[in-house]
């Protein structure tokens, strides 16, 4: 009954099985002898003892050999416990984002219209294209480098145009089609460097009511909607949004949410957007013969031709053209360090030791230059006369109130003194006297040339003397551009008819002697940049006078005729001028002293027509000719008057 101790069971399994299930009844049978023959033999207990313990130790290496494997079956179990399936997330994480084609759009009609469309109808949504074209009803797509503004620049260059050109109520220019309410948001802003001054309206059903997004189509012209297909569709078929003016249908292809999905990768809004597609031919049923505006898909897939509603036909357009530097680098500015912005720069370091001494010398000379005129006012004195009632002006005042007396001549006298200390100034009637140089102004108060339709009530391009606009002043200068009798007023507007037309004569009274009149230059106080660029007489010659070019007469009048107005001169023309309404002399008659300052380029116009910034201002009137008299030094102390031809209308 022993085994052979040198016998290799471990190496054979087989053997391990057959002895597995003989071993119990061979423990049981050694069992019983032991108990029986206790006393017998001790030669058949060792080798029972023996053979017990060889038995022993070979189930305990084959149990536990079992065990190992049973934990390994179970580790297995809850391997395969754990492991989770891919979700259309996960794929698409993991995947290249690829920009949309137009096959794209029409792979997904043609498997959602397969089940039910015939075969003919089918057909008629396939795109016709050729190698090295593109298709031909469709424009260049988005390859994702573009945003949505600049995007759309490209393909609508003349979008400004085209905007301009919309006038119609409850249809748009450009239509945008999305998936969600927060991406409409976001698209809306994207579109504030595109749009300029178009009006975008936002169409999703988050918050906004139906009735509510069709009075805002219908109240005004709008160029650009932004939303979702469910709310674009209950619009359409609701007739609250039209397609007659649509030039661009824009789809939101390319954009991906959180979970990475695509507009057409959710059902919901898949469905929503194919139920958009065929609604078309139940609300308008003659759209399945004429052609229909243009549409775009964007962002990124574009079409350049609407997609029939009612049987999605896909119609050519005149984009079937090979394109030719399209892409989306044919608008990327050269290498080159000007236009790629690296051109080298140089900033100021600033710091204490550079910025203060700066400071200090800057303060030194701003401190010259006001000691210098500090020092120059208090030298420049000013004498000021107020002649508007004094003395014998009063009644001049008082006839000027009535309006009726204007054109009534009245000359009154104001009398003054200076002083022997007296060297420099007066003012308003001003005189200013440095270093013996005298300055003659006239002063206004309360007289507001600062008043925005005053200033603009002027024509710029007519004292330049340009004869369309002699003949044609400016809009601007209404009412006062023509005359009761529709002939042009030169100059025209509101500034030149309220010229200062008070005329003074300054007069000396030496204490031996008589009178003497102060000689002032009443040329040479206006500006040169006014005298000489901005104020221009109409172009005359030998034969054609100033006279004759502001009253559009085409021959001169006989030396012995009187003076007379365009309105009622018989060899005047249709297209003369005449002066102001307050004048009482024509431009051209302006100073009967020098026929050279006459016209635009007179200076006393000139002076007047640069309007001052406070209602309280004074202007140059003329300067002290020193050259004659007694005035080589300035004015001399004693006794002045000034002769008035009081001519201001007063209120």
């Amino acid at each position: 009954m022993a085994d052979d101790l040198g016998d290799e069971w471990w190496a054979n399994d087989n053997n391990l099985e057959v002895e597995e299930n003989t071993e119990p009844p061979e423990e049981e049978a050694q069992a019983v002898q032991t108990t029986k023959k206790r006393k017998g033999e001790k030669q058949i207990q060792d080798d029972t003892k023996k053979k017990k313990g060889k038995k022993t130790a070979k189930k305990e290496c084959f149990i536990t050999q079992e065990r190992s494997e049973e934990k390994a079956d179970e580790a297995s179990g809850k391997n395969k416990k754990r492991r989770k399936k891919k979700t259309i997330t996960d794929v698409l994480a993991t995947s290249e984002h690829v920009p949309g084609s137009p096959s794209d759009l029409v792979s997904l009609l043609k498997s959602h219209y397969s089940q039910t469309r015939s075969v003919i109808e089918q057909e008629e949504l396939t795109l016709k294209g050729q190698a090295g074209y593109v298709y031909s009803c469709f424009l260049c797509s988005n390859d994702l480098t573009h945003s949505l503004s600049s995007y759309l620049k490209e393909v609508c260059p003349k979008w400004a145009k085209v905007q301009k050109q919309h006038t119609e109520s409850r249809s748009v220019v450009l239509l945008v089609v999305c998936g969600s309410a927060l991406r409409t948001i976001d698209l809306i802003k994207q579109l504030v460097v595109f749009k300029g001054q178009a009006k975008v309206l936002k169409l999703f059903a988050k918050h906004i009511k139906v009735e509510e997004q069709i009075k805002s189509l219908s109240k005004g012209v709008t160029h650009i909607a932004v939303g979702t297909p469910a709310r674009i569709r209950t619009l359409l078929e609701k007739e609250g949004l039209t397609v007659q003016g649509l030039r661009y249908l824009v789809l939101d292809w390319n954009h991906r949410d959180q979970k990475h999905r695509r507009m057409v990768d959710i059902p919901e809004v898949k469905d929503d957007f194919l139920k958009l597609m065929d609604c078309g031919s139940k609300v308008h049923p003659h759209w399945k013969l004429g052609k229909l505006p243009p549409a775009v898909q964007n962002n990124y897939l574009i079409t350049q031709t609407w997609i029939f509603w009612g049987d999605l036909n896909l119609r050519e357009s005149n984009m079937g053209k090979k394109q030719a530097a399209t892409g989306p680098l044919s608008r990327r500015p050269d290498n080159s360090a000007f236009k790629q912005q690296r051109l080298p720069a140089w900033s100021p370091s600033l710091t204490a030791q550079t910025v203060l001494p700066s400071f200090y010398i800057l303060s030194a000379v701003c401190l010259v230059l006001g000691i210098c005129l500090l020092v120059t006012v208090e030298n420049t004195h000013q004498f000021k006369v107020d002649y508007t009632d004094a003395e014998t002006c009063d009644r001049c005042l008082e006839l000027r109130k009535d309006v009726t007396q204007s054109k009534k001549i009245c000359i009154c006298e104001v009398r003054f003194s200076l002083p022997q200390t007296f060297k420099l100034s007066v003012h308003a009637v001003v005189f200013h006297l440095p270093q013996g140089d005298v300055f003659f102004y006239y002063g206004l108060r309360n007289f507001h040339q600062n008043l925005r339709r005053y200033m603009d009530s002027r024509d710029d391009a007519q004292m330049v003397g340009r004869k369309s606009y002699l003949r044609a002043p400016s809009s601007y200068c209404a009412p006062f551009d023509y005359n009761a009798n529709g002939t042009a007023i030169a100059p025209c507007g509101a500034v030149a008819n309220s010229l200062f037309n008070d005329t003074f004569i300054i007069k000396h009274y030496p204490t031996n002697g008589r009178n003497v009149e102060v000689p002032l230059y009443r040329k040479g106080i206006a500006w040169y940049t006014d005298k000489n660029v901005k104020f221009r007489n109409p172009p005359t010659n030998n034969t054609f006078s100033l006279r004759q070019a502001f009253e559009g007469m085409t021959q001169p009048p006989p030396a012995f005729e009187p003076k007379v107005v365009l309105a009622s001169h018989p060899r005047a023309s249709v297209s003369g001028t005449t002066r102001p309404l307050y004048w009482q002399r024509s431009v051209y008659e302006l100073d009967s002293t020098d026929p050279n300052n006459n016209g635009f380029i007179n200076d006393d116009l000139i002076v007047w027509m640069r309007e001052a910034a406070f209602p309280d201002f004074k202007k140059l009137y003329g300067v002290l000719n020193r050259a004659q008299g007694p005035f080589t030094e300035g004015l001399p102390a004693g006794s002045y008057s000034i002769l008035i031809n009081y001519s201001i209308l007063c209120s």
